[in-house]
């Protein structure tokens, strides 16, 4: 067959050429097909814009009325950003309509018929919208325009009604500016009935020229304003709102007509644009089947030999090589696998050869070049760290090894229940200086002299394989050994100085090479040192095992020390037990030499009512020198009430009982009150009229029932006063003849009408309705 004498390369370039024929069929088929739908497209997209154009327009109108009707901007210039995009749209849809009259798919009369409608409206609705802005702006807001100049009427009126203080005019003045809000939030015309009735009822109640005038002035300017606002329309069907309305009507349906008619023609020209595509390609793409068919199997005989040579290869089998014929892209690929089978070999005995612990074996794969021959290399480098890795890690985890049982040795020794301090400390060494091969170790603790000084005393030595004792005292700071203390941190040195104590034998003695000085600390708090000294420099492995073992010991000591502190204490809590019951024996003695004195005394009763008689005889003379001092505190108590006399007469006093029941008052309480002192005992402060806040007045008088007083301004109503007091509420509790009271004293601070709050707070309502 011809096939087999074309190499792949040309195989697949001629099926590429069949198919970009049958492309380039396809393609001028469609272009064909589709010419008549691309200006049905283009149509329907400037139609879509228009549509775009109309929200935007509607929007503006929208943006316009809501926000800039109430822009100070827009008063002053006539223009606001809504206008300006307004009219920009409006320039840009009449050049779209503009360019749909030019455009051929408008030729029907169907068509034409709506595009005249669309310019109808969309001029109606520029005009409508032009007339309501206006409007708008004659009409104005707040300061601005019709309503500006009503607001200034309004506020000249009620200047002027605050001159006259007239409660009456003042209502007549807020009904009438209610009916005024009424129509302007509610656009109901009967309220412009109301507020004529109103004006006319205020006219005939005003008799000053001047309100009068002002008067006619409001009413000029809400006349004017009713009419504007009825030419703008009251609702979107009345007014210049119900054109803008229906002309805005008017262009959207006139557009959604004819994008609807539009969109049928589309509609039509694409499905006979799809029926002819779709007949090409069903005829062209059996061809490309063909073509394809013819040459996929040419190439699926050729792949299906090296198949089953690569699926020998992924069960793990290394077939013989392959016999090659010929020179194309498959003959290459049968080199290439021949070639993998070779590799394939040599990495096998090379893994046997690294199973086998030969990581020198010789390797030759891909001539060690490329991924699997490299990497292959570096596996052999890597194994061989690996094995010299594993032999370091079995060396730490002896170490290891040998803190954990070092530690749990220590804990043996610290746990067994030894109480003796000294004999504790000298088992840890033992087994501290055994377990290490140390040469001499010895711990000081921290004790406190007479003089409560405190120093280091050496309590437990051990040197080659002996225990001994030495009565050695190191001050706090002096030395290694106080240094360590004092800083709470190990001292560790090799460069032994030479003056330093020598370690002894029956053979010599000689200078340690080493010496580690540790602090026993319990939470930072050091309790003594441990000094050990050898003739080997120390690894940092037993010093972390030094370091664990002296907090251990640490712990252990601190609990000692406690224990024998807690035993101190109750021996002498025990003797003072014993002393109090050599007291309580001694009390008894006492008790009977009171008996005796007892005794003695009654025989001293009668010598005692004769002094009596002459004691009697003495208060007789004391009483006339009482009477006389009486008389001189009556004279300065007079002087005294004449005092407070003065002082009720510029301060409200009064007392009442935790109920808030008036016990007693002065003038100044009872008129400021207005209570009557025939009916004192029935007035209640809880329950007084004139209190404006009870509720305060009910929290003051709660914290009064618990004792704490209260001093602050309180307000009070005294029929048309308003009067504040600096009152002092001082609750009085645990006197046994009335029991708990509250005394009251006042000082009147402030007093305004009660007339002109009324009126303040109706012209504060007042402006907030105007604004």
């Amino acid at each position: 067959m011809v096939l087999y004498r074309l190499s792949l390369k040309k195989l697949l370039l001629f099926s590429s050429f069949g198919v970009v024929a049958v492309l380039l069929a396809i393609l001028l088929t469609t272009n064909f097909s589709i010419k008549s739908s691309i200006s049905n497209y283009t149509t329907l997209s400037q139609m879509d814009e228009l549509t775009e154009c109309a929200l935007r327009l509607k929007k503006n109108e929208k943006d316009f009325v809501m926000l800039d009707t109430k822009s100070p901007q827009f008063f002053l210039s006539g223009q606001s950003r809504s206008t300006v995009q307004f009219d920009s749209t409006f320039l840009r849809t009449k050049k779209l309509l503009e360019g749909l009259k030019r455009n051929n798919v408008f030729s029907t009369d169907e068509l034409q018929g709506n595009l005249t409608q669309m310019e109808t409206g969309l001029n109606g609705y520029g005009k409508a919208f032009k007339e309501l802005v206006a409007l708008h702006r004659e009409l104005g807001f707040k300061d601005e325009g019709v309503i500006g100049k009503m607001r200034g009427a309004i506020h000249e009126v009620e200047n002027e009604l605050n001159t006259e203080s007239s409660f009456e005019l003042i209502s007549e003045m807020l009904m009438l500016r209610r009916h005024e809000k009424d129509y302007m939030l509610r656009k109901d015309t009967a309220y412009i009935s109301k507020f004529d009735g109103q004006m006319g009822t205020m006219l005939s109640k005003v008799t000053s020229p001047t309100m009068i005038s002002l008067l006619y002035t409001y009413k000029k300017y809400f006349e004017e304003y009713v009419t504007l606002d009825q030419k703008i329309g009251l609702n979107e069907n009345s007014g210049v709102n119900a054109a803008v309305t229906r002309n805005s009507a008017a262009f959207e349906s006139a557009l959604n007509s004819a994008r609807a008619v539009v969109k049928d023609k589309e509609q039509s020209s694409t499905n006979e644009s799809l029926f002819v595509l779709f007949a090409v390609i069903i005829l062209l793409s059996g061809l490309v089947i063909i073509v394809l068919y013819v040459s996929s199997n040419h190439i699926l005989k050729s792949i299906k030999k090296l198949q089953n040579y690569i699926l020998r290869l992924g069960k793990g089998e290394l077939p013989e090589k392959i016999t090659v014929m010929g020179k194309d892209e498959v003959a290459q690929m049968e080199d290439s696998l021949n070639e993998l089978i070779t590799a394939l070999r040599n990495t096998r005995d090379f893994a046997i050869e690294v199973g086998n612990g030969n990581f020198e074996a010789d390797i030759n794969v891909f001539s060690n070049s490329g991924e699997v021959g490299e990497s292959l290399q570096e596996m052999r480098k890597k194994l061989s760290q690996v094995a010299v890795e594993r032999t370091v890690q079995a060396e730490e985890n002896q170490k290891r090894l040998w803190i954990n049982e070092g530690i749990t040795l220590v804990n043996d020794i610290v746990n067994k229940g030894k109480d003796d301090i000294e004999e504790l400390c000298y088992e840890f060494i033992t087994g501290v200086v055994k377990y290490a091969g140390l040469n001499q170790a010895g711990i000081m603790l921290e004790e406190v002299d007479e003089d409560e000084n405190p120093y280091l005393k050496m309590v437990a030595t051990y040197a080659f394989n002996r225990r001994k004792f030495y009565q050695k005292r190191v001050e706090i700071g002096d030395g290694l050994a106080g240094m360590c203390f004092w800083e709470k941190e190990m001292i560790y040195i090799t460069d032994v100085p030479k003056d330093y104590s020598s370690i002894s034998s029956a053979l010599g003695e000689a200078s340690p090479k080493c010496v580690i000085i540790l602090p026993l600390l319990v939470d930072n708090i050091a309790i003594g040192v441990i000094e050990m000294a050898s003739f080997k420099v120390f690894e940092r492995i037993e010093i972390e095992f030094f370091e664990r073992s002296v907090g251990i010991l640490a712990a252990r000591l601190l609990g000692l020390r406690t224990s024998v502190a807690t035993s101190k204490l109750l021996e002498q809590t025990k003797l003072q037990a014993q002393e109090m019951a050599a007291q309580e024996e001694e009390l008894r003695q006492n008790l009977e030499e009171l008996h005796a004195t007892q005794e003695s005394l009654m025989v001293r009763e009668d010598e005692m009512r004769e002094q009596m008689h002459l004691f009697q005889e003495q208060m007789e003379q004391e009483r006339a020198e009482a009477n006389r001092e009486r008389a001189n505190y009556l004279e300065r108590l007079a002087v005294h009430k004449r005092t407070m006399d003065a002082f009720g007469a510029a301060f409200l006093l009064a007392e009442f009982d935790l109920k808030g029941n008036l016990e007693w008052a002065n003038g100044k309480f009872l008129q400021t009150f207005g209570v009557d002192h025939d009916f004192m005992e029935s007035f209640n402060m809880l329950l007084c009229d004139h209190t404006i806040d009870k509720t305060q007045e009910l929290q003051r008088w709660d914290m009064l029932r618990k004792g704490e007083p209260f001093i602050g301004e309180v307000t009070i109503c005294n029929g048309t006063l308003l009067v504040t007091l600096l009152a002092n509420y001082q609750p009085v509790m645990g006197v046994e003849t009335k029991g708990g009271h509250v005394f009251y004293s006042a000082a009147t601070i402030a007093t305004s009408q009660n007339v002109s709050l009324v009126v303040e707070s109706e012209s504060t309502m007042l402006d907030i309705a105007v604004n």
